[in-house]
């Protein structure tokens, strides 16, 4: 399957119910035909700017009408920086949701950089400086706090893809520390929640959740999910009737 056209597959997937309860929530809010169209529930992956190749150089936000974005938690992203995506999705354009963009291992992410400190500043995942790539610890624990402080439209963040290549690529290909493990999906969904991250990468479980609401979700593929049951399994990340789901629901 890949990517979808408007979006990550996991990510459309997942806010599909979102959509479905937005939807039945304005239907029963008074029509004025004189408005312009409110933002649907289509959605750009990676952060919608550019123009679009038409002759007007029409902006590619205006004309997509994009509900849902997710820009990639790194310093820029479409070449917006990171405060100018957030500021413009959030504020200027009102979005429906937006989802920060975790990147993983395969795309020159880490799990944990205690150097990935700014709010609103995360370091690169291509072609990182001296203080290394950006953290997806730091990033989760990031847009906890954007949600708590600046952006009430942030809906959680998504993993980028190939995910369960991430999750358990052999550390033989990629050296030790190059798989997320469970125990770090843990961490990173309880840093998404607003659990306590300290400077030095660990994270307070028991700590009060300032951003409950916010979920976590992945980018993944039909080649991938058909090779799942084993370790994962094993693992209880997910069970075999989840994966059997999935598929069928992939394959309708």
């Amino acid at each position: 399957m890949g990517r979808l056209p408007l979006g990550g597959a996991a990510l459309l997937a997942v806010l599909q119910q979102s959509a479905q309860s937005a939807g039945a929530e304005a239907s029963r809010l008074p029509r004025d035909d004189t408005l312009s169209p409110p933002p649907g529930w289509l959605g750009a992956y990676h952060a919608a700017a550019g123009v679009v190749q038409d002759g007007q150089n029409s902006s590619a936000f205006d004309v997509g009408g994009w509900g849902i974005v997710a820009p990639a938690n790194s310093r820029q992203d479409g070449g917006w920086s990171f405060e100018d995506d957030v500021r413009f999705h959030c504020r200027s354009a009102d979005v429906n949701q937006l989802w920060g963009m975790l990147i993983p291992h395969s795309g020159g992410g880490t799990f944990n950089n205690t150097n990935d400190t700014g709010q609103w500043s995360p370091l690169n995942h291509t072609r990182p400086g001296p203080d290394g790539p950006a953290g997806m610890l730091q990033g989760a624990a990031r847009w906890s706090t954007l949600a708590r402080t600046f952006c009430p439209q942030i809906g959680g963040v998504v993993i980028d893809g190939p995910f369960w290549a991430n999750f358990q690529q052999a550390k033989a290909d990629k050296g030790v520390g190059d798989a997320l493990t469970a125990g770090e999906l843990a961490d990173i969904k309880a840093a998404l929640k607003g659990n306590t991250l300290f400077p030095n990468g660990t994270v307070d479980h028991s700590s009060t959740a300032t951003t409950p609401h916010l979920r976590l979700v992945v980018v993944t593929y039909d080649s991938e999910i058909e090779k799942l049951d084993g370790p994962v399994v094993q693992q209880g990340i997910v069970t075999r009737t989840t994966i059997a789901g999935i598929w069928a629901a992939l394959h309708r």
